[in-house]
């Protein structure tokens, strides 16, 4: 499925990453791009047909997701403002490290393969380590700025 934001030409396919349900309703108006969240699991995508309009999934049954699994960012209408989730957080870091895998890879290609491989050999393996994550982190910010300095 592909969404069509409204007032715009672009075209975003519903398979990447929803955005929140308060960020949601701006977005229909053309406010922000919309990233939409696709559920690959046995019975499909739980959305309906009209995503702008019914922002939440219905999973049937009155069943109700828990924390985390529903919204990355809350409402803080105290400071009428979101209050941002620790899963945000991680997505935001994993984002900042494909841009700089992206930009040590125009560069350096060979030796951001070999870091990466290093970091997560497998889609089940993967460094544990912090020490040793934040050193390859480190590596590839130098890869990254050598590359962007040429």
């Amino acid at each position: 499925m592909v969404l069509h934001l409204p007032g715009s030409a672009r075209q975003i396919p519903q398979s990447v990453y929803r955005l929140p349900v308060d960020q949601g309703a701006a977005a229909a108006v053309g406010k922000l791009p919309v990233w939409a969240y696709w559920i690959p699991t046995r019975g499909g995508n739980f959305w309906t047909d009209r995503p702008f309009e019914n922002l939440q999934p219905d999973w049937g049954g009155g069943f109700v997701l828990p924390a985390g699994d529903n919204a990355i960012v809350y409402p803080d209408p105290e400071h009428d403002g979101v209050l941002v989730s620790m899963r945000l957080e991680v997505m935001r870091e994993g984002i900042e490290d494909y841009e700089l895998l992206m930009e040590s890879a125009r560069h350096a290609p060979a030796s951001t393969d070999a870091l990466a491989r290093a970091v997560m050999p497998t889609f089940t393996d993967y460094l544990r380590n912090v020490a040793q994550f934040r050193k390859a982190e480190r590596e590839l910010l130098r890869l990254a700025t050598e590359a962007h300095r040429e």
